[in-house]
């Protein structure tokens, strides 16, 4: 059927028109097509550099026995694999697969050359030479820095796969302790490492022996042989000697080899092992355990004397427990890391730790007792059928340097029985802390049960450990922007650990950063059965060096010991000045910090102190430890004498140290750097009695000038009021000397020193002219036995005399100064503790062969005049006759030694 004419025009012209639109489409879609083609090529060409389309990848998953394992993969997306064809000739047919793994084993050194084929016929390889260094490079181990004894490796992961391995070294060729490397790959080679743990090889080489370990334990292990790190070796077991003023002076005024020392300040002696770092500066890169295994005994010291920094995420710490770690950065320490002393507190005694001397001869220190710890918590329940909990207590927080107290264990108890009963418990008190260490916690305490059948224990004190430790660090500039800590260890059950005691002295402060020092904390886990009580918190304290008291300025070059203060309470440092009349010494004896030029023993200038308690007075005066030349004259001459250190225990040839300063010659009171002598005969405190006291051993001591002295008093109640000095209402209360009755030795030490160029021999002496050598120490010629007076003349007897700081007074002295000892010569009988063996406790009380606090004698032929039995040092045979004094030694009919009184020559 025909379509009408009409109609079909109008379809032709709608044709003519779609025709038109699907022209203008096309050429549109062309144009937009032609605009985004390089795009489109672009990102396949993107893709396709990211997708590997041909690849033959391996992975080394053992060596063992140098038999080298791999599994190898071989693929090919777009064609697909034809063909292997193995090092040995064997050929694997694949048929078009895109991928596929095999395992293949190399036994000896060569080429192996891994071929794949596509389908379409295209090949590609993969030669592997294995040789020594291919084996040695499974595993890339490449030096990144070298301090002088350290050197730092980046460890390189190679053929590892998709395989997911971890890595671990070990330091020696014999050495099985392999320790697992961070994530950061680098591992740390530190010579007193391996000298430690003799872990160098023979040759002098080092081997770093480095690991992977899949987690099938799958193994490949590799050695670097390192022929450069400087293992000259420290001499760890012997220990030198080191003195000084304080600890921070110890390690700032010597140059100092790495090894163990002795570090003697005050009288405290500090064990320690240090290490110096010269004239370089330290980049802690990897976290650093520094020092030895050797816990508890020792201070570890690190000397840098250039820059010192600590990477951001590097954690710097002590090995071990140590007595304290102390840093000590020349030039200036930038830390972005931690340094750390969590945890690492030591298990040992505390003493006090002088770290630096201020003026007044006061010290900046830690003391030896920290905070105290938590009391242990009771709890009891009356049953039946309860279950309670109660809680511990926190430890005490340190003030003034200290250490924080352990926190105490909670208490747990379940009754569980059907009738009414009483059940209890206490748990573990925290301790106490020390100077290098926080308090432990107390354990917790658990008990059960059902009438009298009990179950469980009380907690036991101090039995969680892990405390804080004793940090300090002395350093130039101070930039801390990340943390430095001394934390006590958490709990949960147990008291936590006290808190360290931090100390930081700078020059210059950039940046404080966050130091804490506070206690552990506990960690709650099921409340009901109770918590630990917390730990401490220790003590943060940063001192800036330029802001500290400055010392005073002494002229005395003489090289006496410095007056040792810190055990004696109350005191006052003394000095006197000549008025413009040249008549009186006025004495200036209430100075509370030490004034400049407080001593000058090259000039007869001897160190004075007064010492003050309920209404007492005593002063005294400080003899140096020395050696000396044993006099041979009989006839009284200038002795040869040189102050010593007290580290000195050795003396010089033809000298002798004086027995009063050494632990044998003392009887043990040990190695002293000098003794406080009284500096005036004794006056009681009731000095008008009769006999300025008498045999009251009641009275107590004084030491004080222009009173009528303490006589006929028996030599038992003298030995007894001397050693109570030190208690309740005495004049030296609160000190922790060791009074006692002079020793006869301890006077000849004053007497032998009186004869030096330190004593009447000084260029500052009154007494005699001078080059004269007759320089005799004056008579106190006192009829009323005033204490310190000065008579007319040298040999006066019962004259008028004059007081001790009159125009003459220092001529009755043992410098010619005021600044000596009195009463030596004339005055009243000094009896000292020496007497005949066997004697000793019916005239002192003391047990017999007690020689700490008495000399002991022997006199064979029982005669006054026989000096066989005389003792070095005692002034006795070795100065008899000088001057024509009064000489008699003990006998059976005169037991106890009286030095210093008869007047007649």
């Amino acid at each position: 059927m025909k379509m009408p004419k009409c109609l079909y025009d109008n379809l032709k012209n709608k044709k003519v028109i779609i025709s038109l639109i699907l022209i203008i489409i096309l050429l549109l879609m062309s144009f937009i097509i032609f605009l985004v083609e390089p795009v489109r090529e672009s990102i396949i060409s993107i893709l396709k550099k990211e997708e590997v389309a041909k690849s033959i990848e391996y992975e080394v998953y053992s060596n063992e026995n140098n038999i080298i394992k791999m599994l190898l993969k071989f693929k090919d997306s777009e064609n697909g694999i034809s063909e292997i064809q193995l090092p040995d000739g064997d050929k694997l047919k694949v048929d078009g697969r895109n991928e596929i793994g095999i395992d293949y084993v190399i036994e000896k050194d060569g080429e192996y050359t891994f071929v794949s084929k596509s389908t379409t016929g295209e090949e590609i390889r993969e030669t592997i030479n294995v040789n020594e260094e291919y084996r040695n490079n499974l595993i890339g181990i490449e030096k990144i820095q070298e301090i002088s004894t350290e050197q730092d490796y980046s460890i390189t992961k190679k053929y590892d796969g998709e395989s997911n391995y971890t890595y671990y070294y070990a330091i020696g060729e014999n050495n099985t302790e392999w320790v697992q490397i961070p994530q950061y790959l680098i591992v740390n080679v530190d010579s007193y490492k391996v000298d430690e743990l003799n872990w160098k090889n023979e040759d002098g080489t080092v081997t770093l022996k480095v690991k992977k370990v899949g987690a099938s334990g799958n193994t490949v292990e590799v050695k670097k042989k390192i022929t450069d790190l400087n293992t000259a070796g420290i001499e760890f077991k012997e220990e030198r000697v080191l003195e000084g003023e304080s600890l921070i002076a110890c390690i700032k005024d010597n140059e100092l080899e790495s090894g163990n020392y002795r570090l003697k300040v005050n009288g405290e002696e500090y064990p320690a092992e240090i290490y110096n770092y010269e004239d370089e500066n330290v980049n802690y890169i990897t976290d650093k355990n520094l020092g030895t295994r050797e816990a508890d005994s020792r201070m570890l010291i690190m000397k840098y004397k250039g820059n010192l920094t600590v990477n951001q995420e590097r954690i710097v710490t002590a090995e071990t427990r140590k007595k304290g770690m102390f840093i000590y950065v020349e030039e200036g320490l930038t830390n972005s890391g931690e340094i750390s002393m969590t945890e690492k507190g030591a298990e040992a005694e505390g003493q006090d730790v002088y770290l630096l001397k201020t003026s007044g001869n006061s010290y900046e220190y830690v003391p030896a007792e920290g905070a105290t710890g938590a009391s242990g918590v009771y709890h009891s329940v009356y049953g039946p059928s309860k279950e309670t909990a109660k809680n511990g207590e926190k430890g005490a927080d340190g003030e003034n340097r200290a250490t924080g107290g352990g926190g105490s264990g909670r208490v747990y108890l379940v009754a569980s029985s059907s009738y009414s009963f009483r059940l209890s418990a206490t748990s573990g008190a925290g301790t106490s802390g020390t100077s290098y260490s926080g308090g432990k916690g107390g354990g917790p305490a658990y008990k059960s049960g059902s009438g009298n059948n009990e179950y469980g224990s009380n907690g036991t004190k101090g039995a969680n450990g892990g405390a804080g430790g004793l940090l300090i660090l002395h350093v130039n500039s101070f930039n801390n922007t990340g943390s430095i800590v001394s934390r006590g260890k958490n709990s949960t059950l147990a008291g936590a650990t006290g808190g360290g005691s931090i100390n930081i002295f700078y020059n210059e402060l950039i940046s404080q950063g966050t130091i804490e020092a506070i206690g552990g904390i506990i960690e709650e886990t099921d409340v009901d059965k109770g918590i630990g009580g917390k730990g401490g918190n220790g003590t943060v304290t940063l001192n800036n060096l330029n802001e500290l008291p400055k010392g005073p300025v002494i002229s005395d070059n003489s090289g006496a010991n410095s007056p040792n203060l810190d055990k004696i309470a109350q005191k006052t440092y003394v000095t006197w000045e000549l008025n413009g009349a040249g008549t009186e010494y006025v004495i200036n004896d209430e100075q509370t910090t030490q004034p400049d030029n407080w001593y000058d023993y090259e000039n007869g200038k001897w160190a004075n102190i007064k010492t003050t308690n309920s209404g007492l007075e005593a002063y005294w005066v400080w003899i140096p430890r020395y050696e000396y030349i044993v006099p041979t004259s009989t006839t009284a001459t200038e002795i040869e004498a040189k102050f010593i250190p007290v580290s000195k225990t050795e003396a010089d040839e033809g000298y002798t140290i004086h027995p009063a300063f050494t632990n044998e010659g003392n009887g043990g009171f040990g190695e002293l750097d000098g003794i406080w002598v009284a500096k005036f005969e004794a006056v009681s405190n009731n000095p008008t009695a009769s006999e300025g006291g008498g045999n009251n051993s009641s009275l107590k001591v004084q030491v004080i000038p222009s009173q009528p002295s303490w006589r006929y008093i028996e030599t038992k109640n003298m030995f007894s009021v001397c050693r109570k000095m030190t208690n309740t209402g005495e004049v030296l209360e609160g000190s922790t000397v060791d009074s006692h009755m002079m020793k006869n030795t301890e006077w000849g030490a004053v007497a032998i020193l009186s004869q030096s160029k330190y004593g009447v021999y000084n260029p500052e002496s009154i007494n005699g002219e001078k080059g004269n050598k007759e320089y005799q120490i004056w008579n106190n010629s006192s009829s009323s036995y005033i204490t310190g007076a000065v008579g007319t003349s040298k040999d006066a007897s019962n004259t008028e005399e004059s007081s001790y700081n009159s125009a003459n007074g220092p001529k009755a002295s043992t410098t010619g100064t005021v600044y000596g000892v009195y009463d030596m010569a004339g005055g009243s009988w000094e009896y000292v503790a020496g007497c005949l063996n066997g004697k000793e406790n019916a005239k002192f009380g003391v047990t017999a062969g007690d020689s700490k606090y008495v000399d002991l004698y022997t006199n064979s032929s029982n005669s006054y005049s026989s000096y066989d039995g005389a003792k070095i040092g005692d002034a006795t045979k070795e100065t008899k006759g000088w001057n024509s004094d009064y000489a008699r030694f003990v006998y059976s009919s005169g037991l106890v030694f009286g030095r210093g009184r008869c007047l007649q020559h």
